[in-house]
């Protein structure tokens, strides 16, 4: 859907409850249309285009349908990335739509460092901010009501349906809590005490993800994607 299709269709529901209504559980049926209709994306590097419709290539509807898949099926997921490929945007939205969407659907995110999970603004450079960025551009009927009261550094609640979509930094009590239908690790492959940290989560989430680029063979990341009982996902530029 183009830029000028996105505007007579937001403005033809801001005007009827009953489109709402009618978009609303076309996104809750399908995330791709999801996406490619409401959700938004951004590039730093083009000053005069830097709030960019989002659509999804072949490549990247493939990761999403897997990825939904994986939390509702309860399987754990490795992903090997390369940079400019629109991983963590794709990530950051599918949660988005599961927060919104999948009533119960907790889900929680960590990385290396507490900056590069959430430094408490809309950042996009910060997984938290990514999240903020697309969620404050959705039209006012779709975005839950009251956010500057749950939008929290580190967690942020939806007050519709209780979801919860929190983070913290790598540590050696990460994830150890509630149970999350899915939980993040991002980077995994430079985490320290990686292979602890990926044990103890099997007691908090059915589905773990880990995403990262290759970093030796040793470590936690590199063992974890040779397992058989992991989804392989490579989302590489070939």
């Amino acid at each position: 859907m183009n830029l000028r299709e996105r505007v007579r269709l937001f403005e033809s529901c801001s005007k009827s409850t009953k489109q709402q209504a009618i978009q609303l559980e076309r996104c809750k049926q399908d995330i791709i249309y999801w996406i490619n209709t409401y959700c938004w994306t951004m590039d730093p590097r083009k000053e005069d285009f830097s709030n960019i419709p989002m659509h999804v290539y072949p490549y990247q509807e493939w990761f999403l349908k897997e990825l939904i898949h994986c939390m509702e099926q309860k399987v754990d997921m490795g992903i090997e990335k390369s940079r400019d490929m629109g991983l963590s945007w794709c990530l950051i939205l599918g949660f988005q739509w599961a927060w919104l969407f999948k009533p119960g659907w907790d889900i929680h995110v960590g990385s290396r460092r507490e900056a590069e999970v959430d430094d408490g603004i809309m950042n996009p450079s910060t997984l938290f901010g990514k999240f903020r960025y697309n969620l404050y551009q959705l039209p006012f009927w779709m975005r839950p009501a009251k956010m500057s009261k749950n939008d929290k550094k580190l967690l942020i609640r939806n007050p519709c349906n209780g979801n919860i979509f929190s983070g913290e930094s790598a540590n050696s009590a990460f994830g150890i809590g509630p149970r999350k239908r899915a939980i993040l690790l991002d980077e995994f492959s430079r985490w320290e005490n990686a292979d602890m940290i990926y044990e103890g989560l099997a007691q908090s989430t059915p589905c773990r993800i880990i995403n990262g680029t290759p970093y030796g063979e040793t470590n936690a990341y590199a063992k974890q994607m040779r397992k058989s009982n992991n989804l392989y996902i490579p989302f590489v530029d070939s």
